[in-house]
């Protein structure tokens, strides 16, 4: 009996729905419009980090995301780490390899998009900490010799003219670090490092080029940013932008 009242119910309810109406049409002309028509989105989008970018189906994803979407730059995490192999020491000296950057760098550009770099992680031979997050095991220390962090991006920057031109890597953007201000993507969350690291790294990419784009401080929920600003103008070193994430 209760099968049948279940049964005599659906039937009532489904009678009183209404015919399924004719398919309606929206239109809507990009050409006509009552405002001012914000496209910030297209500036830049978010892929991830370099070990997924030389997967063909990703890159043809990214170039439908420019050639359809318009976006015109991508950033990604871990440009830096190890397994792009770009810095190792052996018996205490660097060693740098940019082959694995350029390949990714180059198959970007295919699509029509231009790199927002982003500095990071910390290669491990050159970390202070041995803490890591995420299956390719980012490192978000301090580096161990400051010293050699510079000497470093000087190589990257003056690799990067070399190998793709001044004209091409000044079109492109240097953001120093990701989130900061969070534990586990910089050490501690700490501030005061996080601007050391910003002052060393802006100064080595300048001293390169001073018409490289640089900045940052990239920090999750528009933190820091007052600060930042007001660091960078105490210490006299340049900002070119300046980055946060919100969700």
């Amino acid at each position: 009996m209760a099968k049948i009242c279940s049964l005599l119910w659906f039937v009532a309810v489904a009678a009183l729905l209404p015919a399924s109406a004719a398919p309606r049409g929206i239109t809507a002309d990009f050409g006509v419009l009552s405002g001012t028509r914000d496209m910030a989105w297209q500036d830049c989008v978010g892929a991830d980090h370099p070990g997924i970018l030389l997967r063909p189906a990703n890159l043809a994803q990214l170039k439908l995301a420019h050639d359809e979407l318009g976006f015109r730059f991508i950033r990604f995490h871990g440009i830096f780490s190890d397994d792009m192999a770009a810095y190792r020491e052996v018996d205490g000296k660097p060693v740098y390899a940019f082959d694995k950057i350029d390949a990714v760098y180059d198959a970007i550009l295919k699509t029509g998009m231009k790199p927002f770099v982003e500095i990071g992680f910390m290669p491990s031979d050159l970390a202070s900490e041995t803490r890591t997050i995420f299956y390719w095991k980012a490192n978000g220390s301090p580096p161990k010799d400051w010293g050699k962090w510079s000497a470093f991006i000087t190589a990257f920057a003056r690799h990067l003219e070399t190998r793709f031109g001044a004209a091409e890597v000044q079109s492109w953007r240097f953001e120093v670090w990701n989130e900061p201000n969070l534990d586990g993507f910089w050490t501690g969350g700490n501030q005061a490092t996080y601007f050391k690291l910003y002052d060393s790294t802006v100064g080595a990419l300048k001293a390169v080029d001073a018409a490289l784009k640089v900045g940052g401080p990239s920090t999750a929920g528009a933190a820091w940013v007052p600060e930042f600003l007001a660091h960078a103008k105490a210490a006299g070193v340049p900002i070119d932008f300046v980055t946060t994430h919100r969700s």
